[in-house]
């Protein structure tokens, strides 16, 4: 993996705020 567990959770994060109104997950 290129990406830190810290980035990779970071992404998550984001992913899960910026598609919160998008019913994903």
């Amino acid at each position: 993996m290129a990406i830190s567990l810290t980035e990779a959770a970071a992404q998550h994060v984001q992913r899960s705020l910026e598609g919160r109104g998008k019913g994903e997950g």
